[in-house]
């Protein structure tokens, strides 16, 4: 059932206290208008518009501005561009510790400016979907991220990304206040090794579709060993898609 515009700003009379609408944005609010609505609620903590795309810059500067208290933003899939991303970079919501700007057409200023502006010292999540994570990117967030609990770095193909060992380092780097990784289709058994000797704290751990790698580039059973024995506290492996595991001995 569609939400319409004045149930939504209904809504915000009656409940002008509500943190997340997250439900809500399943669907409905794909219309710019309801889009337009969302700033009433202005005590919202999380907001997630993943897949929206008629949520743009404008929009987001509107939430920024009326909702100061956001922490938790997902901005995955939508019309947002290094316009919007700025600013949040420059520390536009102060209270901001997690963010989700996969499958956005950013450039690689901007993505730099948010793993070493004002805010990256306060984000715990960061997720990315993008096919520009570079060496110096990961570097940068190993350096300036220092509160980084969860980090998911995805892309569609590793053709011109970072290679399986500048995640190693960076897990070598701050690996250790890691509870959640995910990673796409850049990883090996080196940086499994990585994993293991450098995130105990480790819950979950999603790794991608590999496919078969190439010598240099593949995670076999001695990687996921290396995970097993070193991560005792993880609860969530997902290693779907490893063709060259064997679970089978």
């Amino acid at each position: 059932t569609a939400l319409s515009r004045s149930a939504l700003a209904y809504l915000g009379r009656r409940c002008p206290r509500l943190r997340d609408i997250g439900s809500l944005l399943m669907g409905p609010l794909n219309s710019p208008k309801l889009c337009d609505q969302l700033h009433i609620f202005s005590q919202l903590t999380s907001l997630n518009v993943n897949s929206i795309r008629s949520f743009d810059d404008y929009r987001l500067g509107v939430i920024t501005a009326n909702c100061r208290g956001l922490e938790d933003l997902v901005l995955s899939n939508t019309a947002v561009t290094d316009r919007g991303i700025r600013p949040l970079a420059q520390g536009a919501l102060p209270r901001l510790v997690a963010i989700n700007i996969g499958g956005l057409s950013l450039g690689g200023e901007v993505m730099n400016m948010l793993v070493s502006g004002v805010v990256s010292q306060r984000l715990r999540t960061l997720a990315f979907f993008s096919e520009d994570l570079s060496p110096s990117l990961l570097r940068q967030i190993a350096s300036n991220c220092t509160s980084l609990r969860s980090l998911s770095l995805g892309a569609d193909e590793d053709a011109g990304q970072y290679r399986p060992d500048d995640l190693a380092e960076l897990l070598r780097a701050s690996g250790f206040r890691f509870e959640a990784l995910a990673v796409g289709p850049i990883f090996s058994d080196a940086a499994a090794s990585a994993v293991g000797s450098c995130c105990p704290r480790l819950r979950r751990l999603l790794i991608g579709f590999l496919g078969h790698g190439h010598s240099r580039a593949r995670f076999t059973n001695a990687g996921l060993k290396s995970i097993l024995d070193g991560c005792p506290h993880l609860e969530v492996l997902d290693i779907m898609g490893c063709e060259d595991l064997s679970l089978f001995g």
